[in-house]
């Protein structure tokens, strides 16, 4: 092999090295990114269940409200400001639900909401239903509060099932992201190792090669040649003897024929 095809072996190796590591430097942020939008996503599903909660517990405090409101014979308008608050409050309760069915990471989870849903259908048609008849007869509101603690109950223990589903999840997605964090970081190392014992392997042996094709540095060679072009034939040149086929040893032939 020629002295410009092991430097530009060697080149086209540094060339590969470096394609290496970015590619898997590509990798492990691919993975990365995949990790931390997964727990983005379980952070957002904590947030919706935290407001599903809260709530859950507004609409039992307007039920409170409207009960209170009609053993005051509080007027219209406040009967119509708690039914203001009740509509808003079941309107996140819904909207809280739908991010948490787009975003559903398990199955489980997703088992846990089919419940959920229907029984916050039952829970707010009680709420309105009552509301609504506290502002005409404050004892047959009073009657239906039963039932409406039951939905109350029935939902509450769902939704608890829901909060135990969703911080398990935290806490898998949690290691699973300093699973990938520790894998990316020993791969990248270890490719950055490999690489470079091979880079540091290979350039020692194109460097062997180069030096037995020459038989000394480059200067030297010219240095050589130089003095036999001056008619100094009289110094011995070094490395000829040691590499008997190289640059070296044939201007040691030449000094000698001259």
């Amino acid at each position: 092999m020629k002295l410009k095809q092991r430097v530009l072996m060697l080149g086209a190796a540094g060339l590969a090295a470096a394609g290496t590591l970015g590619l898997v430097g590509w990798f492990g942020q691919t993975l990365l990114l995949d990790s931390t939008a997964r727990q983005a996503e379980a952070a957002k599903a904590v947030r919706a269940q935290m407001q599903v909660d809260m709530m859950h517990d507004a609409l039992h405090s307007d039920v409170l409200s409207a009960l209170l409101a009609a053993s005051n014979r509080a007027d219209a308008a406040r009967f119509a400001e708690i039914r203001n608050d009740l509509d808003e409050h079941i309107g996140i309760i819904r909207d809280s639900l739908t991010v948490l069915r787009s975003g559903a990471l398990d199955r489980d989870l997703k088992q846990n909401l089919d419940k959920v849903g229907p029984q916050v259908e039952a829970y707010a048609a009680e709420a309105i239903a009552i509301v609504d008849l506290a502002a005409q007869d404050a004892r047959a509101a009073n009657e239906r509060l039963a039932e409406f603690q039951k939905a109350f109950g029935t939902l509450e223990g769902t939704l608890s099932d829901v909060g135990d589903v969703i911080e398990a999840l935290i806490a898998a997605q949690g290691a699973a992201g300093e699973a990938v964090g520790r894998t990316v970081t020993l791969t990248q190392f270890g490719s950055l190792a490999v690489l470079a014992a091979l880079l540091a392997w290979l350039s020692l042996v194109v460097t062997r090669r180069i030096m037995a094709q020459l038989g000394a540095d480059p200067s030297d060679a010219v240095s050589v040649a130089d003095r036999i072009a001056g008619g100094a034939l009289d110094q011995p040149v070094e490395g000829a003897a040691t590499h008997p086929g190289s640059v070296m040893a044939s201007l040691s032939r030449m000094q000698q024929e001259l």
